[in-house]
């Protein structure tokens, strides 16, 4: 998970899941102006369809009602001509419905056997008979009920435009709403893995360097890979350290057991003395000699001839003090004391 789930990655995610709630928004408002604009277009040119329908079926009850009694020439002429025009614009409008998908075909399906019946009446010279009238306002019915039904269909395409602009913005908010969910989950998830896996991480680190711990004790933590890449690191130096520190160890053991086989070499007593005069190594005459009553005074001695640079001669307890140049702890003076008189020795405790 800290290898594939980067908090970078989980940035770009928040990211994405923003600029997607933005482009759904977006994509789902343009679709209802567009579903608005489209129908608002449509619903004008249904009422102005039905409002012809509705004008044209009153105009031929009026004819109608005409044809119920012989038609005088003047009236004749009229109808004749006003045929021609009611004809002109049903076809104007099936051309729109054409292009527009209004639907206004069933009203010319409609109207066709009625213009029949009318050539038919305007054909004759006297009053239209009993069977031809009856035809004519079957005719006249059926064109009122396509009417109906075209306008009532209108009405319908309206409401299911509202349903249709409802249920489309309804998904939409959803939408937006599952997106931003999703979004707050991703950042609730970044805020967990930050501090969890990055900020604990390094409290642990930091606590692990201010704490007493000992060189071989290591740091073991889980969290980021960056921050796991900085324990590694760690580590190895912790290592390296240990490795060094052992190392100078060995060399100042190594150095102490030349030091102490040198000054067991010495013949007579010898001490080792740093440039402050205090011992370092003694042999076991020397050793002897520090022991005794006169150990003391002897000690003072040596620290006025380191210090001072008194030459062994002048001093009744040395017999040669020779500068020693060693590494580290070992570095000052090699000085060879005078043995202990017979007497001296003879009074000094026995170990006993």
């Amino acid at each position: 998970m800290s290898q594939r789930l980067t908090p970078r990655f989980l940035m770009y995610a928040v990211l994405v899941i923003l600029v997607a709630t933005g482009l759904s928004s977006t994509v789902g408002f343009r679709r209802i102006v567009s579903l608005i604009d489209g129908r608002v277009g449509a619903k004008e040119a249904m009422h102005a369809h039905g409002r012809m329908a509705t004008a044209l079926d009153e105009q031929m009850q009026l004819l109608l009602v005409l044809l119920e009694r012989p038609l005088t020439p003047a009236e004749h002429d009229a109808l004749d001509r006003t045929l021609p025009t009611f004809e002109t614009e049903l076809a104007a409008a099936a051309a729109r419905e054409r292009a527009e998908e209004l639907g206004l075909g069933v009203v010319r399906k409609a109207w066709l056997p009625h213009r029949a019946k009318i050539r038919e009446i305007l054909a004759l010279d006297a009053r239209p008979a009993p069977g031809i009238l009856g035809e004519a306002l079957a005719s006249s019915g059926t064109l009122s009920r396509a009417t109906s039904s075209f306008v009532l269909r209108r009405e319908l395409d309206v409401s299911a435009l509202r349903e249709l602009i409802r249920r489309t913005a309804w998904q939409y908010v959803l939408l937006a709403v599952g997106l931003a969910s999703l979004g707050m989950v991703v950042a609730l998830l970044f805020h967990f893995r930050f501090t969890h896996f990055v900020r604990r991480p390094i409290e642990q680190v930091t606590d692990f360097l201010r704490s007493d711990s000992s060189l071989g004790q290591r740091l073991s933590v889980k969290g980021d890979a960056v921050v796991v890449e900085l324990v590694r690191v760690c580590n190895e130096h912790f290592e390296d350290l240990e490795r060094r520190t052992e190392d100078h160890w060995r060399e100042l053991r190594a150095e102490r057991r030349i030091a102490t086989a040198l000054i067991e070499s010495v013949p007579g007593p010898a001490v080792l003395v740093n440039p402050a005069g205090e011992p370092l190594r003694a042999n076991a005459a020397a050793r002897e000699l520090l022991t005794s009553p006169k150990g003391e005074e002897v000690s003072r001695e040596l620290q006025r001839l380191v210090s001072e640079g008194i030459p062994a001669e002048e001093t009744p307890y040395a017999v040669e003090i020779r500068a020693v140049a060693a590494p580290g702890e070992f570095s000052g003076s090699l000085v060879r004391l005078r043995a202990l008189p017979t007497e001296t020795a003879a009074d000094l405790p026995s170990e006993s």
